[in-house]
């Protein structure tokens, strides 16, 4: 399994224990030049899409590119379900320790809310 397939895999996990798995094709978000979604879910109060990112912490990161269609999936996801929304940026906790020691097992960055 490669290390990007691992976070995604683990992550999603730790997250649709508690919380509701929302799964979306990723031919439907292609077709709209939408972004691919690594792991999203449904809570009370928001809809989470998170982009897994894996390997060194400061080179790899989301590209512009790549952000604009994420932020489009979010919209598209949060007026579809109409839920105010998070997109996060997810790194393995072995890269964010190196800097930052803690307890959680991943580092979690909000990139965009919206309400």
């Amino acid at each position: 399994m490669k290390s990007f397939e691992k976070l995604e895999s683990t992550y999603s996990y730790f997250v649709h224990e508690q919380n509701t798995p929302l799964l979306i094709s990723s031919s439907l978000l292609r077709k709209r030049n939408m972004g691919q979604i690594d792991v999203s879910w449904i809570s009370k109060d928001y809809l989470y899409v998170a982009e897994c990112k894996s390997g060194h912490y400061l080179s790899h990161t989301i590209s512009k590119t790549q952000l604009k269609r994420l932020k489009n999936s979010l919209h598209f996801l949060a007026s579809l379900f109409n839920k105010s929304a998070k997109l996060l940026e997810v790194k393995s906790q072995e890269e964010f320790a190196k800097s930052y020691p803690s307890a959680y097992p991943f580092k979690v960055c909000k990139i965009m809310e919206l309400t």
